[in-house]
């Protein structure tokens, strides 16, 4: 059921997001495209993430009453394998969002949107930046991701590459910079360089 629900989120976020895109490209905006981008890869990357759910044959994880914010448990050793990966998504866009030292309002809007897609909650642009404050050169994002690897399954370490390019493309320009940190990222994953981006190019962008 919970994975048929997620599927209808992602396939109606990709309906709007081409209805956007026709519409922003037709009056000329280019924020409008962009914005319309971002839903519609999110909804593939939501799709592809139910359809994922409704066929796992494993019993789901027990339900937690007060779960820790992965947003503010910055370490990803503890906790179960939900908050584990959810620590690693979220890490993972922080440290490509200011790979190029500059926090762009597309990048929020995508971590912003995508963070409420998966945990239900919504998240203002100020914590947003309160957030990425945290990603500085000395966050060693592929050691974490690496020691967690085992924790985090394969259809989200998918999530965590095509969220990453989501990030990256969102203001509608690519730098090295951000380039880089996805394939390192990819490759604490368990990636290969193709592997990486057969991945991104199943996103649709």
């Amino acid at each position: 059921m919970r994975g048929s629900i997620i599927t209808i989120i992602g396939a109606t976020l990709l309906a709007a997001g081409a209805v956007g895109l026709y519409n922003a490209y037709s009056s000329e905006e280019p924020l409008s495209a962009a914005i319309s981008w971002g839903g519609l890869i999110l909804g593939a990357i939501i799709t592809m993430l139910g359809l994922t759910k409704r066929g796992d044959t494993e019993p789901p994880a027990p339900a937690v009453e007060k779960p820790v914010d992965p947003l503010k448990e910055m370490e990803p050793s503890d906790g179960d394998q939900g908050q584990v990966e959810i620590r690693a998504l979220v890490q993972s866009m922080g440290v490509v969002a200011v790979a190029d030292k500059r926090i762009r309002d597309q990048e929020i809007a995508v971590i912003s949107n995508i963070h409420e897609q998966m945990l239900g909650v919504s998240i203002s642009e100020l914590e947003v930046r309160e957030i990425l404050s945290e990603f500085g050169p000395e966050f060693d994002i592929k050691e974490r991701l690496t020691r967690n690897r085992s924790k985090i399954s394969p259809s989200m370490k998918r999530v965590i590459i095509q969220s990453c390019h989501l990030v990256m493309v969102s203001d509608l320009e690519i730098v090295h910079q951000e380039e880089n940190r996805i394939q390192e990222i990819g490759s604490a994953l368990g990636f290969s360089e193709n592997e990486i981006e057969d991945i991104i190019a199943s996103a649709g962008v």
